[in-house]
Parts: structure tokens; C-alpha cells; sequence
């Protein structure tokens, strides 16, 4: 299953991505990535069953945030850093 979290208001995002007919996608708002919806983000991903074997994980976005979502999957989730890629967009100042 692939899953989409994309802190992006959900007209913007299908305006970008018109094909998500096979993506869970959850569109989390334009402007709110911010350190207080982390934990809420995290309670959400708690839900999602990761397979052991083909799985591929993309963060990006705000330097502090994507830093602690990759440790999220890599500590906490116990993933492969080999297939968790995080890239900071931007850093909040």
C-alpha cells in the first residue's frame, strides 16, 4: 500500500498529483508543518503497518521535522536507513 501525508491543502495537492487513485492520501493542510503536529502526525503513523521487505520511505520539508520523522522510522519504527530517505527543504528560523 502506498500512503501519501502531505502538509499541503487537498485542492493544491490533487492540482499536483491528478492520479492517486491507488494512494492512501492525507492531506494535513498548507502552512502546518510545524513542531506542534508532530506528535499528532506520529499517532497517525503508528497506524500504518510497515512491511519488513519492500518499503521505501521519502521525507521532506522542514529541516528540524524531517530530522525527527527519520528518527521516527529509523529509531522508533526500527527501519532500514537504507531505504528511509530524508531531505530538508527548508529550515525554520
Amino acid at each position: 500500500a502506498l500512503h501519501l501525508y502531505a502538509f499541503t491543502d487537498e485542492a493544491t495537492g490533487r492540482d499536483y498529483l491528478s492520479d492517486t487513485a491507488d494512494v492512501t492520501t492525507n492531506w494535513l493542510g498548507s502552512g502546518q508543518m510545524q513542531k506542534a503536529q508532530l506528535s499528532q502526525l506520529i499517532a497517525r503513523l503508528d497506524q500504518i503497518t510497515i512491511p519488513t521487505e519492500d518499503y521505501f520511505v521519502w521525507l521532506t520539508g522542514e529541516g528540524e521535522f524531517v530530522k525527527a520523522l527519520c528518527d521516527y522510522f529509523t529509531v522508533q519504527r526500527g527501519l532500514n536507513s537504507d531505504f528511509v530517505r530524508a531531505v530538508a527543504y527548508w529550515h525554520q528560523k
